[in-house]
C-alpha cells in the first residue's frame, strides 16, 4: 500500500480539522494574506506546467467549447 497517499490523507484530514476548530481566530489580514500567497503559487504552478503540456491546442479548445457551450443561443 502506497504509504505517501495514505500522509497525504492524514494531512488533509488534520488541516481540515485545524481550520474548523482556528479559522474563526484568524485575523482578517492574515486571512487575505494567505488567500494572495496560494493565488500566487496556484498560478506559478499552472504557469510553470504549461512547458510539460504536450497537447496545449487540445486543452485550449476543449476550454473555448467548454465556455461555449454555455452560452445560450
Amino acid at each position: 500500500m502506497p504509504i505517501g497517499v495514505i500522509i497525504n490523507n492524514n494531512v488533509i484530514f488534520l488541516g481540515v480539522i485545524a481550520g474548523a476548530l482556528l479559522g474563526n481566530k484568524l485575523l482578517e489580514k492574515y486571512k487575505e494574506w494567505l488567500n494572495l500567497k496560494f493565488g500566487l503559487c496556484s498560478m506559478r504552478i499552472g504557469i510553470l506546467l504549461i512547458d510539460l503540456m504536450k497537447y496545449i491546442s487540445a486543452v485550449v479548445f476543449a476550454l473555448a467549447y467548454r465556455n461555449y457551450s454555455r452560452i445560450s443561443v
